[in-house]
């Protein structure tokens, strides 16, 4: 794996532009667009991930863990 930002960003850019032409099709097509893993809070309009409440772990304490695993490593 290359950790490259030029690669990066043309990677990132060729991604958009195949997402832009996707969306002009079901605009042409009128097709809506629905997400899968994530919905609008009604309240907020915020889009939330469907499946927060089935995530196995705890993301904030798995970083910590691993920042003071790492630092007792190095």
């Amino acid at each position: 794996m290359r950790w490259d930002q030029t690669t990066a960003t043309n990677e990132k850019y060729l991604l958009e532009e195949e997402q832009r032409r996707l969306s002009r099709e079901r605009k042409a097509k009128m097709e809506d667009w629905r997400p899968h893993l994530f919905e609008r809070n009604l309240i907020t309009g915020d889009w939330v991930y469907k499946y927060a409440e089935y995530v196995p772990v705890d993301i904030f304490h798995v970083a910590v863990l691993c920042f003071f695993v790492n630092s007792e490593i190095g």
